[in-house]
């Protein structure tokens, strides 16, 4: 897995604690935060909308809420409300990670396919955010039990959305 600096440890507690506010905010509250998204990254609205088909109602929440947890993390960074996520940037850092997991489609060994994963892995800065969600998609019920092509899709969306978040907080 990823190694984790004191910074990590710090930033997963913050995660933790960011996810269980949002897992317990009203329906109104949640609206309000989607409302405030709307306004500074409307992208991140644009991605749920694109799953809506996709998605049973109870999935959307979830998806919803991963979303918020994202914009929670990076609202108060500096440039999260200043510089919109383009759909541009979104693509280059989407197409980037979708040839990273064709590459690693192509890797035989167990052993080399966990070192790859963990070199590519430690180019995220953002290593407690990105656990939070990996966690909540392999221990939330709704994520666990999705159409695991939608599923992966997903995950790949969130680790593209923090990247986007990195780069323009740069």
């Amino acid at each position: 897995m990823m190694n984790f600096t004191e910074k990590d440890h710090k930033e997963s507690e913050i995660v933790a604690d960011i996810i269980k506010e949002t897992d317990n905010s009203s329906i109104q509250e949640l609206s309000e935060i989607l409302d405030e998204m709307r306004v500074y990254q409307p992208l991140l609205i644009s991605i749920f909308l694109g799953f809506k088909d996709d998605l049973s109602y109870e999935e959307l929440d979830e998806l919803a809420k991963d979303l918020i947890i994202i914009w929670k993390f990076f609202s108060d960074k500096p440039k999260s409300k200043k510089t919109k996520i383009t759909e541009n940037l979104l693509y280059k850092f989407d197409k980037k990670n979708a040839e990273f997991i064709n590459y690693l489609s192509g890797e035989d060994s167990q052993k080399e396919f966990r070192n790859i994963t963990k070199i590519d892995l430690e180019s995220i800065e953002s290593k407690g955010l990105l656990s939070g969600i990996f966690f909540r998609y392999n221990e939330n019920k709704v994520h666990v039990n999705m159409n695991h092509k939608i599923r992966n899709e997903l995950i790949l969306q969130m680790r593209t959305l923090i990247e986007c978040f990195e780069y323009i907080n740069k």
